[in-house]
């Protein structure tokens, strides 16, 4: 399946982590710095879900994810 938007939303302490993790796994994303960080992500959908568990356990659940990332 082909991939889907997803907004993650963090502080700025978090935000080098969730970097890391989406270059690590490959997704596309775009981030906009401002009063906090909200990264625009493109992945497949088959990996979504994997991918808002790994965004919520690195972060320790202070990551907000809006759009589909449990699939």
């Amino acid at each position: 399946m082909g991939p889907r938007g997803r907004v993650v939303t963090v502080d700025y302490d978090d935000s080098g982590t969730v970097r890391g993790l989406l270059e690590s796994a490959d997704a596309e994303f775009e981030a906009d710095y401002g009063a906090d960080v909200r990264f625009e992500v493109r992945a497949p959908v088959d990996e979504a879900a994997a991918l808002g568990d790994r965004l919520r356990s690195a972060t320790s659940g202070r990551a907000r994810l809006d759009g589909e990332f449990d699939a």
